[in-house]
Order: structure tokens, then sequence, then C-alpha cells
């Protein structure tokens, strides 16, 4: 979006900026549609006709995986509604990704709620960083006491030869 060149060329194409600013904004039922109302155009495009499904789909998983992200769980009934689907549809593309891995949750089929398996990103990383921190300050304070310990002469030295 920051390329000069690219703007211009969306600056001829408003549907095509209108769905990039959609998908960016998350707003995806909006998204979605355009993407649907450009479909038959794209199938008469002599280089993109034999890859529209392929496209439409990989945008949509991406669309799917980006809204479960920030949450621990999410309510599948709006979560339908914001893709303009019904929820047994949603359920199968969800536990396709879930199978490939892209999303790392489980659904709860009784209660229409997909939850998050693993703790959130951000506790994750702290955790990590708390331990490298702990590391670090154990590797410094085990440097300090052998550098005071030679400069204070008390290392075992191999016995010389006579």
């Amino acid at each position: 979006m920051d390329n000069n060149e690219f703007k211009n060329f969306l600056e001829l194409e408003p549907h095509i900026r209108e769905l990039i600013h959609s998908f960016y904004h998350s707003n995806y039922k909006t998204c979605l549609e355009i993407l649907e109302n450009s479909k038959n155009d794209l199938l008469l495009d002599l280089h993109l006709h034999s890859h529209v499904e392929m496209l439409y789909e990989n945008i949509r998983k991406k669309a799917l995986v980006q809204y479960f992200s920030p949450f621990q769980s999410v309510d599948l009934n709006r979560m339908a509604a914001s893709f303009s689907t019904d929820v047994r549809r949603l359920e199968s593309e969800l536990a396709l990704l879930i199978t490939d891995n892209q999303i790392q949750a489980r659904i709860d089929s009784h209660k229409k709620i997909l939850c998050a398996k693993q703790q959130d990103q951000r506790s994750h990383v702290f955790e990590k960083s708390l331990t490298i921190g702990t590391d670090y300050d154990k590797a410094t304070r085990a440097l300090l006491l052998r550098f005071n310990m030679v400069k204070a002469d008390l290392v075992v030295r191999p016995p010389k030869e006579i």
C-alpha cells in the first residue's frame, strides 16, 4: 500500500482498492462480497482464470485465520454472520484449518464456540523472555565469579614439571 506505482494501479480499479481496504480493516463480509462480485471478470482473464478458485479459497482461509487470531474464543454464530455463511459450513472450513495447523483451536459444536488451544502469544513470549533473562543472569554471575577468582589468584593450576 506504500508503493506509489501500486497506488496508481489501484486508482484504475476502485473495487480492488475497496477490497484490500476491507480486508485490512477486518471487514470480511464486504471484502468477500466484493471478491464474489468481481469473480466473473477474473474468470475472463486469460492468465488468472485457472487460478481464481484457488485464490478465492486462500483469501477466505487467510481471513478466517486473521479473524480468530486475537481471540481466545469466538462465537461461531457471530463469525458466520461476519463471513456471510451458515455455522455448519463455517465449522467444516475451520475443521480443515485446524487439521492443517493453520489455527491452533478446537471447535465446541454443542456451544458453537471456537476455543484457542494454546495460551496467548503474549504470555508465551513473556515466559520465554523471562527464561532467557534468568539464564543470562546465571551466566553473568558465573563469569563474574570466575573473573574475581582469577583476579584474587584463587585458581587451581596444574603442577609445574621439574
